[in-house]
């Protein structure tokens, strides 16, 4: 007795589309925009991220200047994220800082980043 698969009897080896390869469409499809390069992420890093100009891969190293450099990403990303449109008081945005940077996903994360983009 020969058994017939559901496609009935026709391979998918050697299609080059179907429906597994076709873009998502709906309320729930991601737009990805394109590709980034290597030159077009370090511009992208240098625009984002003005402070990190002062900090070298080194300064990761020691743990003074470690949690410096931590602490001002964490504060700059509070100072982007709400920017100066809020009402939010600088003691607020210093303490939403210090919780953010004592928070190990973000540290372990924003450590990952900095030694693949500081010199």
């Amino acid at each position: 007795m020969k058994i017939r698969p559901p496609s009935g009897g026709h391979s998918d080896i050697g299609r080059t589309s179907g429906p597994h390869d076709r873009k998502p469409r709906g309320k729930f499809s991601v737009n990805k925009g394109p590709d980034v390069g290597a030159a077009d992420a370090e511009a992208q890093v240098d625009v984002r991220l003005p402070w990190a100009s002062q900090y070298r891969k080194v300064d990761l190293h020691n743990p003074a200047r470690k949690e410096e450099v931590v602490l001002h990403a964490a504060k700059h990303l509070v100072n982007l994220s709400f920017g100066s449109s809020t009402q939010l008081p600088d003691s607020v945005r210093q303490i939403a800082a210090e919780v953010l940077a004592e928070d190990p996903v973000f540290r372990d994360r924003l450590m990952s980043f900095l030694e693949r983009t500081l010199d």
